[in-house]
């Protein structure tokens, strides 16, 4: 992931040096060479078309939302193996790419808050848990409850977990529900096996944050590190909020909100229930509820949706620039009219003025011959007409004509 992000950092900086260095300067050669040094280098032409999307991508990722996939059962029964789910990358301030260090402060983490960070012992790593000490909290776990401040935290069982798919290897863990203050949420735990590994007293030092996953049972979360128990401020990467797909197999599950308390329905079969110390078995297919139907894309479905972004993206990256250039001589046109006396000024005067102002925005496919002027009431009536052709797959190009008047008199622009 760190390698990815580098790459896209240092692509987006060279393809936008690459096109700013020859708009500034060897656009200028070229059209002074007339017609000798036209020829746009393959380099500057791609470059001028992903730079605009690579721009887009990198601030969307770097301080938008950006996407991760979980490798792991420690968030179980909320989050499965193979989800991929969005992050918030504003929620707790934004974060230059790469370095991660924060420039701009939005917010602090909250008790319950599902994060992705950057564990102390394995920096290069992403991983994600839940926010259960604020910095001054008091942390203890013993047994099987969870302490805050030193005050128990109650649970309401809600039977036993049995899981197919990724989510077997939890089958006969107790399903619960954590009331944590202000973020109830479910949790699996093992109720009849000790694990004195994870027990003990912690206090959170100020700037830093205690972390546990939902899987109570199986997740390496700050009990059991050991070269320091707390998540540093600064090691943050966001806040998980929407599980936008899971793929096990040939099927997809669609899009899901994440809500504190879990995304996932676990509810127990009509011949059993939940009441007092009576345990509602409750069968789940990967961690979601069989009696629900499943509902969303199939993996081809899918592929296909992909396909057509992808090449919706590859089409406006073709788009892009020829509206760029339309934009360009839009301004070119409208700056002639701020010229002293243009409406008495000769067509050819005019139109080198045009060419001048169109050479600084960065113009390759206006010609002389698409420049026509027609004498009006105090002045000229200037139009560029030109048509603009890219290849885009094979035989097929994608064509653009554009059309803009513009009225230049002495007085400036009329009504």
């Amino acid at each position: 992931m760190k390698w990815f992000e580098l790459g896209l950092v240092v692509l987006t900086f060279a393809t936008g040096l690459i096109w700013l260095v020859d708009r500034l300067f060897f656009a200028k050669r070229r059209a002074a060479g007339g017609g000798l040094l036209d020829e746009e280098p393959v380099i500057v032409d791609y470059s001028r078309a992903f730079f605009p999307v690579l721009a887009l991508v990198l601030v969307l990722r770097s301080f938008v939302a950006e996407p991760y996939k979980i490798p792991s059962s420690s968030m179980m029964p909320n989050l499965l193996i193979g989800d991929f789910i969005l992050v918030n990358k504003f929620a707790y301030g934004l974060r230059l790419p790469v370095n991660n260090h924060k420039f701009l402060a939005l917010g602090e983490p909250e008790r319950g808050d599902v994060v992705v960070f950057k564990p102390p012992h394995a920096p290069d790593q992403n991983w994600i848990k839940r926010v259960i000490g604020l910095p001054g909290d008091k942390i203890g776990f013993h047994g099987d409850t969870l302490y805050i401040n030193g005050e128990a935290i109650r649970y309401q069982e809600l039977g036993e977990f049995v899981g197919q798919g990724r989510g077997a290897e939890m089958n006969g863990t107790t399903l619960l529900l954590e009331e944590l203050p202000g973020r109830e949420h479910k949790v699996l735990e093992w109720l009849d096996r000790a694990n004195p590994a994870g027990q003990g007293e912690w206090t959170v030092p100020p700037g830093q944050y205690f972390v546990m996953g939902d899987n109570r049972d199986n997740s390496e979360d700050s009990r059991f590190w050991t070269q320091t128990h707390f998540l540093p401020e600064e090691n943050l990467r966001g806040r998980a909020f929407l599980i936008w797909l899971n793929c096990e197999g040939w099927f997809c599950r669609g899009v899901s909100i994440l809500p504190g308390s879990g995304r996932r329905s676990s509810n127990a079969s009509p011949d059993s229930n939940t009441t007092g110390g009576v345990h509602a078995r409750i069968q789940v297919h990967g961690g979601l509820a069989m009696k629900r139907k499943q509902r969303g894309l199939s993996l081809l479905g899918f592929l296909v949706v992909l396909a057509v972004a992808g090449f919706a993206a590859y089409l406006g990256m073709k788009l892009f620039p020829m509206y760029q250039e339309y934009y360009a001589v839009r301004s070119a046109m409208k700056g002639l009219t701020n010229e002293p006396g243009v409406g008495d000024m000769d067509p050819a005067k005019i139109q080198d003025l045009f060419f001048r102002r169109l050479f600084i925005n960065y113009s390759e496919n206006v010609k002389p011959q698409n420049v026509k002027f027609e004498r009006g009431d105090g002045g000229w009536k200037m139009r560029v007409y030109y048509e603009v052709r890219r290849p885009l797959v094979g035989n097929l190009d994608v064509v653009g004509r554009f059309d803009s008047t513009q009225e230049l008199t002495r007085r400036g622009v009329t009504d």
